[in-house]
């Protein structure tokens, strides 16, 4: 969710380049990491490219790719992207994202930042056409001004009301 990584992913301190950010992942996937994001600074093209030669787990790109026109330049670098909605700037760039990412031949995660149940459940909605899902950053509110989503089994599930499947507390 919050982080830009699947879930037991290692993240590169500031500063520490492309061979201490590989040996973060190698010591993330020997502890059964599923994915490494390098979001902790701005790596050029050319360390992450170095990178993904080097990691034992998947590099997706977060705070590189913003909307679909950032893919193409990422393709050669990453093994997929992070979409987040908000960052997207909603559902219809969001769906285009996934488009340009498939085209490449990029994996796909649906991620979030911390954000109520409505715009976690907007996301929830493309989740079906996504590789992996980390939308939980609803979890992380004192309050929550909307109510729909429900956590069953460690899974984030959507209501069958109409619309967003929200509504305002």
């Amino acid at each position: 969710g919050t982080s830009g990584g699947a879930a037991g992913s290692a993240q590169a301190a500031a500063g520490e380049g492309a061979p201490a950010a590989a040996g973060a992942a190698s010591s993330a996937s020997a502890r059964g990491g599923s994915g490494y994001s390098p979001a902790t600074h701005a790596p050029t093209v050319e360390e992450v490219a170095w990178l993904r030669e080097r990691s034992p787990l998947p590099l997706f790109a977060d705070e590189d790719v913003m909307d679909s026109a950032d893919i193409a330049k990422l393709a050669g670098c990453y093994h997929g992207i992070n979409i987040k909605l908000m960052k997207a700037g909603g559902p219809r760039e969001a769906w285009r994202m996934i488009q340009r990412a498939r085209e490449h031949g990029l994996k796909i995660m649906l991620g979030c930042m911390i954000e109520s149940s409505c715009g976690i459940s907007a996301a929830a909605h493309l989740s079906g056409a996504v590789d992996f899902v980390d939308l939980d950053g609803h979890l992380l509110l004192a309050a929550d001004p909307f109510r729909g989503l429900r956590l069953e089994a460690g899974r984030v599930r959507t209501s069958e009301a109409p619309g967003l499947g929200v509504e305002w507390v």
